[in-house]
């Protein structure tokens, strides 16, 4: 399980957090990444600035993304959650 994390990502509309791809092997993973993780202000809630605060918060994020996925705690649809409480 070597989790690999793509610059592949978009805004999810519904709940405005960044989804980032991550891919072990070949099976694609979604990260969720939560919005209040990454902004704390409604201004920021873009994708290019949700994208640029990811960025400079990757590696905590990837690592909680990691351990979550070796542990299998995995969302009902199959992504991976990642919010405040994990960093």
């Amino acid at each position: 399980m070597a989790l690999r994390f793509t610059d592949h990502h978009m805004l999810h509309f519904g709940t405005g957090s960044l989804l980032v791809e991550a891919v072990d092997g070949k099976t694609s993973v979604v990260c969720r990444v939560s919005r209040t993780l990454l902004s704390d202000t409604p201004e920021d809630e873009t994708e290019d600035r949700l994208w640029k605060a990811y960025r400079r918060q990757a590696a905590p994020i990837q690592a909680a993304a990691r351990r979550k996925y070796a542990a299998g705690e995995r969302e009902p649809d199959g992504s991976l959650f990642v919010g405040s409480a994990d960093l």
